[in-house]
């Protein structure tokens, strides 16, 4: 007795290496994504139309891999008898493995007259459903199945289905080496969900002759080491403490780790600007490839092993803020739900790193001078003018009440001004006028210049205006511009 007890404790160590602990269960919907796209069996409705969904089954969820992760069940619909938990995509009964035997279960499992290939056996076929799906008796799963039962029965001192096992013993060859003939697989196994098959004994005292025992089916994925790929940091490249100018040009750095021993080649990667794709550089500026996940193009990106220079990557964009109180980027590597996972993790937690920054906004003011006369003319008798130029200022873009600085420089100095502009009322706004007194015939330049306090101007061409006056004896003389073929002629008026 303690060799059997021995030698099966090692099967269980060295074989399946499982935790059996309370941990944390893996994915639903990643479990559910992978068994639609690789199990080459799963679809998303069964044949009566029940659509797929994940559950978890206590017994089951407390098996854990190395990593301390525990698989759910993948069932059609849902069952109002507890016996079971739903369907199989075929349509038979998913049967609840934590519903206790109606009928007695004693001694070994190896011992009990099994049923060989119950598939093929009328009785059996006509008492229960048992759908051809082309896994029975092959040995496609057979590996799973003799572990699933192991684990089931083994590490469990009362277990279920109450059956003791003896383990892999000479004595017991010939039962495991052809499990596959005694399991009817209701539900195979996926890489990361448990199946479930259904074994029949000859059972005089049962009304139909024979007893069946479900027994559940090691996900395929079960001793994967998962690993784990995290989005580290994200630098906005705003200098600190500044805010970023709207519609300004900065340069984001995006840094990601690979924190396992796995290699990823194309994993997913983004920097999104709201619901944007910048474009992405590598290392040393070359653009990121990018590859059509999910129906979405999207940049993708190698990883070497942690320990390694490659397992982290430092990645770079351009970017412009919105003109908006706050605004950011938002990093993401390999995330089912933001990109669509081509790498199972430990956890997607980790694969999102975001920042923002307040923002400067972006405005855009204009000046206009206008002069109250254009020239003046200086009188024998009186040997002053008073020329004058009046300003405007017209607020073209921005949303909020705005300081701004106006400066008029002419011949008798430099004046300034602080005036609001109100963004209900963008249409000439009446800005400082200037005026001076002249004794003398000339010319003379009003400047003027206006800027917005603590903003820059988006575009500061128009923040200027100059205007010209003319002081003289008389006013000027405006030649006429005669039409062509038309000719004056002095001291006549004559035609010849």
């Amino acid at each position: 007795m303690f060799k059997k007890a021995t030698l099966l404790i090692g099967i269980i160590a060295m074989l399946l290496l499982p935790t059996i602990a309370f941990a944390g269960v893996f994915s639903a919907d990643m479990t559910i994504d992978e068994a639609l796209a690789n199990s080459g069996f799963y679809e998303y409705e069964n044949k009566y139309g029940a659509e797929i969904r994940f559950v978890e089954v206590p017994t089951l969820s407390s098996i854990t891999n190395a990593d301390y992760t525990s698989f759910g069940c993948l069932v059609y619909g849902y069952s109002g008898d507890s016996r079971y938990l739903g369907q199989t995509l075929l349509g038979e009964d998913y049967t609840n493995v934590e519903y206790p035997p109606e009928v007695p279960h004693t001694g070994d499992l190896e011992d009990q007259d099994w049923v060989t290939q119950p598939w093929k056996v009328d009785d059996i076929g006509d008492n229960y459903t048992i759908s051809d799906h082309g896994f029975d008796g092959t040995p496609q799963y057979k590996l799973e199945t003799r572990l699933g039962i192991m684990l089931y029965l083994g590490c469990f001192k009362n277990n279920p289905n109450c059956y003791k096992i003896k383990g892999e013993l000479p004595e017991t060859a010939e039962f495991w080496n052809n499990i596959e003939q005694y399991v009817h697989l209701l539900s195979p196994p996926s890489r990361f969900a448990w199946g479930l098959g259904r074994m029949w004994r000859v059972n005089p005292d049962s009304s139909t002759g024979y007893s069946y025992m479900t027994v559940p089916i090691r996900p395929t994925g079960f001793d994967e080491k998962i690993g784990n790929l995290k989005a580290v940091s994200l630098d906005l490249g705003v200098p600190a403490g500044e805010k970023a100018l709207a519609g300004g040009g900065y340069t984001a750095t995006l840094v990601l780790e690979n924190e396992s021993d796995n290699y990823y080649v194309e994993a997913p990667v983004a920097l999104l600007h709201d619901i944007w794709h910048a474009t992405l550089y590598d290392e040393f500026g070359n653009v990121l490839p990018k590859k059509v996940i999910k129906e979405q193009e999207m940049h993708v990106i190698n990883f070497d092993k942690k320990g390694t220079p490659g397992a982290v990557r430092t990645l770079t964009c351009e970017w412009h803020p919105f003109a908006q109180d706050i605004d950011g980027l938002t990093g993401i590597v390999n995330h089912p739900d933001l990109l669509g996972a081509t790498y199972f993790e430990t956890t997607y937690d980790d694969n999102i790193v975001s920042a923002e920054v307040e923002i400067r906004k972006l405005v855009d003011i204009a000046i206009r001078l206008v002069p109250i006369k254009e020239h003046y003319i200086i009188s024998n008798l009186s040997q002053e003018a008073y020329p004058a130029a009046s300003s405007f200022l017209t607020y073209k873009e921005g949303d909020e009440y705005l300081a701004v600085d106006v400066t008029i420089d002419g011949p008798e100095g430099q004046k300034t001004m602080f005036i609001y502009l109100d963004p209900e009322d963008r249409e000439s706004t009446i800005g400082p006028i200037y005026s001076f007194v002249v004794t003398e015939c000339g010319t003379y330049t009003i400047n003027a210049e206006a800027w917005p306090r603590d903003i820059e101007d988006a575009y500061p061409e128009d923040n200027y205006d100059s205007v010209t006056i003319t002081v003289g004896r008389e006013a000027p003389i405006i030649k006429e511009k005669l039409e062509p073929g038309i000719h004056g002629e002095q001291g006549g008026g004559g035609a010849r």
